[in-house]
């Protein structure tokens, strides 16, 4: 899609200081009663050139741009997170994944280290230092465990008992996914995990 670019340039004595995007539409669109509603408010001093007069390319490009006008919001809406592609359960099936840091900062603990797995039904698995388990699902690069169950045994590590409850919820609620060859990220509410694919 094209893009261009409008500069409606008036002389320095013409009385109107703003008008609104949807007024512009209006009176390129060829909609006379809007430069009629305008000009009210400046004694009727103001005259929008009868189309007719306007070279019919310039007429054509004007209302192609008022329509763009008119589009760009919903347009503007659509659109995907640039630069962003969307990844498929396939590359997480069959897969394991060790956690290596937390926002950046390396992971280390006398238990064993956190892990998460994906079978080959997208069922996801693994441990902090309880067991979990459920059914992922994938969704515009969101990972979520709705139904997520998990053991319930104290950590003896009291930061694993904390970030336990915090990376289950994470998965229960959904999960921004990365995933950057054997890399695996999952990030909610400024806190990202990171995995290493195990081999």
């Amino acid at each position: 899609m094209a893009v261009d670019a409008l500069a409606p340039v008036v002389h320095p004595e013409n009385p109107v200081k703003e008008l609104s995007i949807e007024q512009l539409r209006d009176i390129y669109g060829g909609k006379n009663d809007s430069i009629a509603v305008i000009s009210r408010s400046y004694d009727n001093q103001l005259h929008l050139i009868p189309p007719r007069l306007w070279l019919a390319g310039e007429r054509c490009c004007m209302k192609k741009i008022a329509l763009f006008l008119l589009a760009f919001p919903l347009l503007a809406s659509c659109t995907p997170e640039s630069g962003t592609a969307a990844f498929s359960e396939n590359e997480l099936l069959s897969r394991s994944y060790t956690l290596q840091s937390v926002n950046g900062v390396l992971f280390a603990s006398d238990e064993r280290t956190p892990e998460i797995e994906f079978d080959a039904s997208m069922r996801v698995g693994g441990h902090i230092c309880n067991k979990f388990m459920g059914q992922g699902q994938l969704k515009k690069n969101v990972l979520k465990v709705p139904e997520l169950a998990s053991t319930m045994m104290l950590c003896a590590d009291s930061r694993l008992n904390s970030m336990e409850h915090d990376f289950t919820a994470m998965l229960r609620q959904g999960a921004k996914l990365g995933l950057e060859g054997d890399t695996l990220t999952l990030t909610r509410g400024g806190i990202t995990y990171t995995f290493h694919r195990q081999q």
